[in-house]
């Protein structure tokens, strides 16, 4: 029913917002546009063999969190992004989210790093989930605060203190496409939801090609065992 809604929806406002310059060609445009999200599905047939894509959303993508980013005063919309592994020949599965935290918004931060882990909770449940982004803020300030707090049962571990052989490589994420490291700016993150995931390595890799990074972020890396 979720494609049926999107092509529905979808074809009433193309109606609404083309009808007049396109007819009934723009309940058409509109049911397609709003449909394309969903056809990841088919990834599932060409992806690679170790893996399968089980399911692929973002949890923010509804008429709803459009007003709510008003309601935030979230200057630039945001996404999470998700989709659920399973390992080939056997029954376990896993989570992995991504996001990209407003770099403006102080609100917009503190509202994401809560809706996160509630989200988290509500779609992983039990299951392992690895949570990897931009959050624009350090490890001192409030965004990061709320998701590692442990007095919160829905906190999310940072798997660079978990990790058994330190962290490697420059501390900062954020480079600016400089050759030299930005301090202060550590600012990508890759979290956990259950700290019981064994971290092997973690690190952030700022290699160049002739001076030039690919990024105005490092990657940031971890190794894990679960």
């Amino acid at each position: 029913m979720d494609s049926l809604t999107h092509v529905v929806l979808g074809g009433c406002l193309g109606q609404v917002v083309l009808g007049k310059k396109l007819g009934r060609k723009a309940i058409v445009w509109g049911a397609i546009a709003d449909t394309i999200p969903d056809l990841d599905i088919f990834c599932n047939f060409f992806i690679h063999p170790v893996h399968g894509l089980l399911i692929h959303r973002g949890f923010t993508h509804s008429i709803l969190f459009a007003f709510l980013d008003v309601y935030k005063r979230q200057n630039l919309p945001r996404i999470v992004t998700w989709a659920k592994f399973k390992w080939k020949g056997r029954a376990r599965s896993f989570y992995v989210f991504n996001t990209h935290f407003d770099h403006q918004g102080v609100m917009a931060r503190r509202q994401s790093a809560r809706l996160l882990l509630t989200k988290v909770k509500e779609i992983a449940g039990d299951k392992n989930a690895i949570i990897t982004g931009d959050f624009n803020a350090t490890p001192s300030e409030e965004p990061i605060q709320i998701i590692t707090d442990n007095r919160n049962p829905l906190h999310l571990s940072d798997t660079e203190h978990s990790s058994t052989s330190g962290h490697f490589g420059a501390y900062s994420s954020f480079n600016g496409f400089q050759a030299i490291e930005q301090e202060g700016r550590h600012i990508d993150y890759i979290f956990l939801n259950n700290p019981s995931i064994k971290v092997i390595r973690h690190g952030t890799l700022s290699h160049a090609m002739a001076g030039k990074y690919a990024s105005d972020h490092h990657p940031v890396i971890s190794v894990l065992k679960f």
